[in-house]
């Protein structure tokens, strides 16, 4: 029975110092979720700021900068097929006979596109 005894002191103090141990590791394991949980809330901020600083861009930047591309380029566009089409097509400002080959240059002034 002695020997049971010891035997039995030896698992309890394996026991205790197995407890202490697993105790030091679950306030680890603890510290680092706390770590974790920073880190995650960081990048929710940081996406936050990211979604709302792209939502700026465009609408500050790209949005305006499509609209002022499809509006000027448009006129363009409507001047250049007005230019090339049937209506402007001449050979000829003030007659040609039959036989002869003619064209007709236009030189338009407008104002400055800013």
């Amino acid at each position: 029975m002695a020997a049971n005894s010891a035997a039995l002191r030896d698992g309890a103090s394996t026991l205790l110092s197995g407890t202490t141990e697993l105790s030091k590791g679950g306030t680890t394991l603890l510290n680092g979720s706390n770590q974790v949980k920073d880190g995650i809330t960081q990048l929710q901020d940081g996406a936050h700021t990211l979604k709302d600083g792209m939502q700026e861009f465009d609408e500050q930047g790209t949005r305006k900068l499509k609209d002022t591309v499809e509006k000027e380029l448009g006129n363009i566009l409507d001047r250049l097929e007005a230019l090339t089409s049937a209506q402007c097509s001449y050979d000829t400002f003030s007659g040609k006979a039959k036989d002869m080959e003619g064209n007709v240059k236009f030189v338009i002034e407008t104002d400055a596109i800013e």
